[in-house]
């Protein structure tokens, strides 16, 4: 076996040492750039269109719709609405809803109460014709 010379062991350590330098100095680039790297711009949100408001909001309906209800039964609850808007030939049909409905259901009754409120229309109501079982938790 051959032994190392103090000579090989000089040229082995500075070409360790230098070769680590290199490695250690490439990492400390990489790591600065990214560090350095701008953020990412974030989308601005912009109103593309407004609508202005007419008639009857949802809350107005309801309460119309609910106080007709009440007169057909003291304990009615709300169970389910929907609102409706006819075929719209431009965005500004969209301002309003043209119908709300309503539906109630009445423990006592064991019913369902239908009720359609359309702006500047009394409200329209009827009771389902046969009974209904309300749902147990």
């Amino acid at each position: 076996m051959a032994s190392i010379r103090r000579r090989e062991i000089l040229i082995l350590a500075s070409v360790w040492v230098v070769g680590c330098g290199i490695v250690f100095g490439l990492l400390a680039i990489f790591y600065s750039q990214s560090q350095q790297s701008p953020a990412t711009p974030q989308p601005q949100a912009t109103a593309t269109y407004s609508l202005n408001f007419e008639g009857d909001t949802a809350k107005i309906a309801y309460m119309r719709a609910l106080s007709n209800a009440l007169t057909w039964q003291g304990d009615v609850k709300l169970v389910a609405a929907s609102a409706y808007w006819p075929q719209v030939p431009a965005l500004e049909a969209l301002q309003s809803a043209d119908t709300w409905d309503f539906r109630f259901f009445s423990p006592g009754r064991e019913r369902t109460y239908f009720a359609a409120a359309a702006a500047g229309k009394p409200v329209v109501g009827r009771a389902h014709l046969y009974k209904q079982q309300q749902a147990k938790p």
